[in-house]
C-alpha cells in the first residue's frame, strides 16, 4: 500500500508513507477519485489505479519514482540510487525487470510495466 500512498502524494494529496490503508489513506483515495471523476468509493481497484499510475523515466524524481523503487525491490532488482531519483541504476534495475516480464525494455515504467510491478507485491 505504500505505492499507493506514494503516488496519491506524487498527484498532489499528501499521504504519511506508513504503508497501512487506514482512514486519511482511504480519505485522500476519494478525493483523487472524485477529483478524476471516479466512482468515490475509497477502493483502488482497476479504474483508480490507471488514474493513479504515472510514466517514469531517466532523469524523473519524486514519490512516484520511490514507488518504482519499492516495488523494484519487492520483485528483487534494487537500485543503488534508491532515493526518488530515476538515475542509472534504477533504469537498469528496471529494464531488467522488463526483461524478466518478457515487456519491451526500455527502461521507461508506463502502464504495462506498472501492472507487473503491481502484481503479487
Amino acid at each position: 500500500m505504500a505505492a499507493v500512498q506514494l503516488l496519491l502524494t506524487a498527484h498532489g494529496y499528501r499521504t504519511e508513507t506508513d504503508a497501512a490503508f487506514g482512514p486519511l489513506t482511504t480519505a485522500h483515495v476519494r478525493s483523487f477519485q472524485r477529483d478524476n471523476s471516479l466512482d468515490d468509493d475509497g477502493i483502488v481497484g482497476p479504474d483508480t489505479w490507471h488514474a493513479l499510475i504515472i510514466n517514469m523515466r531517466s532523469a524523473d524524481r519524486g514519490p512516484a519514482v520511490t514507488a518504482v523503487q519499492r516495488l523494484l525491490a519487492v520483485h528483487g532488482h534494487s537500485a543503488a540510487d534508491n532515493d526518488g531519483t530515476f538515475g542509472t541504476s534504477t533504469a537498469l534495475a528496471v529494464r531488467a525487470f522488463q526483461e524478466e516480464r518478457h515487456l519491451a525494455a526500455d527502461s521507461v515504467v508506463g502502464p504495462d510495466t506498472w501492472a507487473a510491478l503491481l502484481s503479487e507485491a
